[in-house]
């Protein structure tokens, strides 16, 4: 029976991402009901969860995407682990594909997803979500758009709190990113939140968001040269690199990355 099981489950999957590569709604909601449950002593293991949300459909930030995904997965973060909403699919290899969770970015799937965690991450896991698209600002309050509406500051930490991790890193880079990097550093547990800007101002992504993410994988931020590159030291080298840029950019975009930090925060993505 647990073969017939297996095979059945392998065959709907492979399905799915042998089509648009992005799970619809309902085939989310059983992808996420299959998942295997942990055991007692898995619970005792730290693990790293991931999970990325994108609504755009621009090349800019699904390039973003296959960034962030490359350099989680050159750090040790296995598919299974790591869930990605965006307009795209970057996993290259079929069981990749098939190991990992892609769907589209809507608020109905961002509830899915860490309603899933809720059950799974544990207070001595890490959890990372990175954030990329466009942001507005609304009632004083920056927003991320997702596919079909956009998701408030309040809400998407309503939503990453349901995981009670001991380690959160985020990392944000869409307009009015400062506003959703502030308001989630306030989470219980370590907590980092890094933003390419403030609260008041638009930006653009690429200069701050690739740089950051390709230093893991090029060792271009290891200021100290001791062979690995910490979360401060990809945030110092990427804030660097978009500062620069503002010269070439018009005067009411703010390329003044931020970081918000807790007491005690995880200094590397391990």
């Amino acid at each position: 029976m647990y073969k017939i099981t297996s095979f059945l489950i392998w065959g709907y999957l492979t399905s799915v991402c042998m089509g648009d590569e992005l799970l619809t709604s309902e085939q989310l909601t059983k992808n996420l009901y299959y998942k295997p449950v942990l055991t007692q002593q898995q619970h005792k293991e730290r693990r790293k969860y991931a999970v990325i949300i994108n609504g755009d459909f621009s090349e800019f930030h699904k390039g973003n995407v296959k960034e962030a995904y490359t350099s989680m997965k050159v750090l040790g973060f296995v598919d299974e682990n790591i869930y990605i909403l965006s307009t795209e699919n970057p996993r290259a290899d079929v069981i990749e594909k098939i190991n990992g969770i892609n769907a589209h970015a809507t608020a109905g799937n961002v509830n899915e997803v860490f309603d899933s965690l809720q059950k799974m991450v544990d207070t001595n896991d890490m959890l990372v979500l990175y954030t990329t698209g466009h942001g507005k600002c609304r009632n004083n309050e920056a927003t991320l758009q997702l596919e079909d509406t956009d998701i408030i500051q309040t809400e998407l930490k309503k939503q990453l709190a349901k995981a009670k991790a001991q380690d959160y890193v985020i990392v944000c880079d869409q307009c009015y990113s400062g506003g959703i990097a502030s308001e989630l550093s306030t989470l219980e547990g370590n907590v980092v939140a890094y933003s390419s800007t403030d609260a008041k101002h638009i930006t653009l992504c690429e200069s701050f968001a690739r740089p950051f993410w390709e230093s893991f994988r090029n060792g271009n931020g290891d200021k100290n040269k001791d062979g690995k590159t910490t979360l401060d030291e990809a945030f110092e080298y990427a804030a660097e690199i978009h500062r620069a840029a503002a010269n070439n950019r018009q005067k009411k975009t703010n390329h003044e990355a931020h970081a918000y930090r807790s007491k005690n925060y995880p200094k590397e993505l391990r």
